[in-house]
């Protein structure tokens, strides 16, 4: 069972929270728990990929504030050992605090306010091993009054990156193609003609040099980052994407899809209520 409850009261709110409680901790008595290197044993393996798939259907289905725990328990899967067991049963007990549902409000679809919008974040060397990046995204439908998330993502990197800036460039790279891919479908659906009636898309960054870099007309100082910033650029240019804003961290919902233990208190109030601040 998918675990996927919908309801309806002149809005319809998603929610796996039966699901939820269903995921359990793993039972290791106290002194397994202190013994941090040991390899797991194969029926300790089995709970644990268990387990783990669970957490990644509910942080991919209804819980985008477990996207990065669970991408993190994921790069252990190789290597499994006491301590990633003690993490995942951490992130089990953090099911029952996120957000409970997603709400999706009745949005005016006639008067040409309807809106992509996507944030994007990034951290340096945040995985496990220190050398990889992590980067998340989030994309919202709004017509300016409501906040509909259809879309999220947090993910490794695809290559070593040298700078916060560099993380955050990519980050952005992958947000934005997103939104146009969520513009695509929604374009087809509503209007059939997605070219006759184009979508706006707008980003919103906590990098402030990257905010600079995509708003300056000057070439990027990074030669490794020249490329990506002058597709920013471009893809804003050609009115592809509107505007990509900078806001401040307090500010980016996506914070908590790449940091662990970010407070989320802000995705949650926007995603149950399904409106912007």
């Amino acid at each position: 069972s998918s675990g996927i409850n919908a309801e309806y009261g002149g809005y319809i709110a998603v929610n796996q929270q039966e699901y939820g409680k269903s995921i359990e901790p793993i039972v290791v008595n106290k002194q397994t728990s202190k013994d941090s290197e040991r390899a797991l044993n194969d029926v300790e393996k089995v709970k644990y990929q268990e387990t783990l798939g669970k957490l990644l259907w509910l942080s991919s289905q209804t819980r985008p504030d477990l996207s990065f725990d669970t991408m993190e328990l994921s790069t252990y899967t190789n290597s499994v050992k006491v301590m990633h067991l003690n993490i995942l049963n951490k992130v089990v007990r953090k099911v029952n605090y996120g957000p409970k549902e997603i709400r999706y409000n009745p949005m005016d679809i006639d008067q040409g306010e309807l809106q992509v919008i996507f944030y994007s974040d990034a951290s340096l060397g945040n995985l496990p091993n220190k050398v990889d990046s992590g980067r998340g995204y989030l994309v919202f439908i709004s017509d300016g009054r409501t906040a509909s998330l259809v879309a999220w993502s947090s993910n490794k990197i695809k290559r070593v990156v040298h700078s916060v800036f560099a993380a955050e460039t990519l980050g952005c790279v992958d947000g934005y193609s997103a939104a146009i891919y969520v513009r695509q479908l929604i374009s087809e659906i509503l209007y059939e003609d997605p070219e006759k009636t184009v979508i706006p898309i707008i980003g919103y960054v906590d990098s402030n040099q990257l905010f600079q870099q995509v708003t300056s007309t000057k070439q990027c100082l990074d030669m490794r980052m020249r490329l990506d910033i002058a597709g920013i650029r471009q893809t804003v240019k050609s009115g592809e994407v509107q505007a990509i804003n900078w806001v401040p961290t307090r500010d980016m919902l996506a914070d908590s899809l790449t940091k662990k233990n970010a407070d989320c208190s802000k995705l949650k109030n926007v995603i149950e209520r399904g409106k912007f601040f």
